[in-house]
């Protein structure tokens, strides 16, 4: 019994087999599918047998109908009238200028922040970048001027720099020549251009005073200096140098009140404010700083590096914001322009505006 069990399952999984072979047959000969007809395969059938069997007036049918089966296949497509461009672009330039004008006010509002003022400054001039490449009128604003500087020359005070070198080893080890001042005859001499004011440190001795106002008379000679100290300067010291100095005996050296009263005393253009000085070298370039701020409007005081007794330079540039009622100074810079970096306040010696310093005025407290 179970042989013939056993016989009876082996002819039932052949004969399925067999029908299997057979639909795979079939099938590969395109006789038994399970896909509807084709009927633009159909019809371009029908179109050829159609040219065929009358060459003659059944082209331009046929074409005709080609043309018309692929215009019905093409997806429609909405093009927006040129009125509606014009009018969407115009929306985007409109969006952009408003975004830019709030931002500008935000800017005016954030002056004393100099981190997100600058910040906010450069996404001001992304926008009027893109505003321009739109066609747009760019956002202007005159009373940000570190954003958008205008640098303009009035007048030439002083002779333009020139470097001398053709290559930067040019004054190697020291460096201590490379941009000279060219020969020009358009400038102002120097000593009508620029007033020193200037307070020595009280352990400075005699003999180093000496040596600060003898560098002063040999680099500057003939320039205004109004000075401040504790006890009237020796005259044989300023008859021997041939100074030009108004000395002022006070006992508040860093008082505001005697810094007001040296600055009275400035009638010309700039003026040097030199606290507490120890020396007076060839690395101080009063011409180069003339020039910066003379070659830039908004620009009322530059200053420069210094160098302390030990021989150690500091930039000066310091940057101040405000938080919970205090002030934090770190060093370092935020923007710069025409190879000069903006501070919040500098740590030594600077060249001021005369007039531009009276209208901020100085605190006598």
């Amino acid at each position: 019994m179970s042989r013939l069990k056993l016989q009876w399952a082996l002819t039932r999984v052949a004969f399925v087999m067999c029908i299997l072979l057979a639909v795979q047959f079939f099938s590969q000969l395109g006789l038994l599918t399970t896909q509807g007809p084709d009927c633009e395969q159909m019809r371009e059938v029908r179109e050829r047998v159609g040219v065929q069997a009358n060459p003659a007036g059944s082209i331009e049918q046929v074409v005709s109908v080609k043309t018309e089966a692929v215009i019905t296949q093409m997806p429609e497509v909405k093009q927006d009238a040129p009125e509606n461009t014009i009018k969407n672009a115009q929306k985007l330039i409109d969006d952009l200028k408003r975004i830019a004008v709030e931002l500008t006010e935000t800017q005016r509002a954030l002056g004393s922040y100099a981190v997100h003022y600058h910040r906010i400054g450069k996404q001001i001039q992304s926008l009027n970048s893109v505003l321009k490449s739109l066609g747009g009128e760019t956002v202007q604003d005159g009373r940000s001027s570190l954003v958008q500087k205008s640098v303009s020359a009035p007048k030439k005070e002083v002779c333009p720099e020139q470097f001398m070198g053709k290559t930067l080893a040019y004054g190697y080890p020291f460096f201590r020549k490379g941009f000279e001042r060219q020969n020009c005859t358009e400038f102002v001499p120097i000593n009508k251009l620029i007033t020193i004011v200037v307070i020595l440190p009280d352990e400075l001795s005699a003999a180093d005073q000496f040596q600060v106002f003898k560098g002063i008379a040999k680099y500057y000679p003939n320039i205004r200096i109004v000075s401040a100290s504790k006890e009237k300067l020796p005259i044989d010291v300023i008859t021997k140098l041939k100074l030009n100095l108004k000395n002022i005996v006070t006992k508040e050296l860093t008082h505001g009140e005697t810094w007001s009263e040296l600055f009275q005393e400035v009638a010309t253009p700039y003026v040097l404010f030199a606290p507490d000085i120890t020396h007076f070298t060839d690395d101080i370039n009063l011409e180069r700083l003339i020039r910066v701020l003379s070659d830039n409007n908004d620009a009322i005081i530059a200053g420069g590096s210094h160098r302390n007794l030990r021989g150690e330079w500091d930039i000066g540039c310091l940057q101040v914001t405000f938080r919970n009622w205090t002030a934090f100074f770190r060093g370092g810079y935020y923007h710069s322009f025409t190879e000069c970096v903006v501070c919040d306040v500098l740590s030594g010696p600077f060249v001021a505006k005369t007039e531009g310093l009276r209208q901020v005025g100085l605190d006598k407290k």
